[in-house]
């Protein structure tokens, strides 16, 4: 065939090795034994033929269930890999049992960054065992032990390139944003959120203008507990109006604001910090109280505890 063994045909092969030199090594042998045998050639071309498939099952199933509108919205690409090997090994859908299994795997997975740093060794080459046997036990259940806290959430900044940010775009997603200024609970296309063009539509709760001004770092009001998604037009209505002063005008102007607070998961009952006078005071209870949103709504999502508490 002249092409190399492509990585995700280790996995189906047997392959549970994670990366580096053992995974190119082993591409290699195989490469080189497929020049030599016709058998193993036509072996290699009909998985692949089985396998190609699969990955746009994979790629189709994130988007329509987690809401994983491209790559940008996916914590780690061997995550789209190790869904595309169960599809291979599953020959289908997920039945009702095996989506719940997924289900819990996607959001731990992607809230737990299982696929990056120390843990990549040990979760990518468990993960391949567990879902070849999923595959032919559809009820068979995945473990998982919470790895981060809430706090981890708060740290998060809303640009950065992490699992966590990723996830946390993925449930606001599935919760459906919607318009703030007009009346009724009117959705927002989240088509809107799948190019780099659209980055004017994470919206900062509490903007940046009025917080620089209390000297509240970036690193505070740049995390992703501070954001919710809009469109670039409402962000930039808001512009750099305190919190207390744009809410109270949806409130009163709109119908519909509890709807809309709760599909966004902005706090909004009297103890709220987004009523507080003082703007540091109630940027800061705000970001505890959201971060406790978005946590419990994780593991809403997952069905499972995600955080240690």
């Amino acid at each position: 065939t002249g092409a190399s063994v492509p990585p995700a045909c280790l996995a189906i092969r047997g392959g549970t090795e994670a990366r580096g030199q053992v995974v190119e090594s082993t591409i290699r042998r195989l490469d080189r034994e497929a020049k030599a045998s016709t058998r193993l050639r036509k072996s290699l071309a009909r998985d692949w033929n089985r396998l190609g498939p699969c990955v746009g099952k994979a790629a189709d199933y994130l988007r329509a269930t987690f809401c994983v509108l491209n790559r940008e919205y996916l914590a780690s690409d061997y995550m789209l890999s190790m869904l595309a090997c169960f599809f291979f090994w599953n020959r289908g859908r997920p039945r009702r049992s095996q989506a719940e299994q997924i289900r819990k795997w996607f959001w731990a997975t992607s809230v737990g960054s299982r696929y990056s740093g120390r843990d990549f060794n040990r979760c990518v080459p468990e993960d391949l065992k567990y879902f070849k046997k999923l595959a032919t036990s559809p009820t068979r259940a995945f473990r998982y032990k919470p790895q981060v806290e809430p706090v981890d959430v708060r740290k998060t900044q809303y640009a950065a390139a992490t699992a966590i940010t990723s996830a946390v775009y993925c449930m606001l997603l599935r919760r459906g944003p919607v318009h703030l200024f007009d009346d009724g609970l009117n959705p927002i296309p989240i088509d809107r959120y799948s190019t780099r063009a659209n980055r004017k539509d994470r919206h900062h709760v509490f903007p940046r203008g009025p917080l620089m001004h209390e000297e509240i770092s970036p690193a505070l009001y740049n995390s992703i507990a501070n954001i919710c998604l809009l469109v670039a037009e409402e962000n930039q209505k808001v512009g750099s109006q305190r919190p207390r002063n744009y809410m109270r005008d949806l409130r009163d102007e709109f119908n519909g604001f509890s709807r809309k607070m709760a599909r966004h998961l902005i706090p909004f009952d009297d103890a709220s910090g987004v009523w507080e006078r003082n703007t540091a005071r109630g940027f800061r209870r705000f970001l505890e109280q959201r971060t406790e949103m978005i946590c419990s709504a994780l593991e809403n999502e997952a069905g499972i505890r995600l955080f240690r508490r």
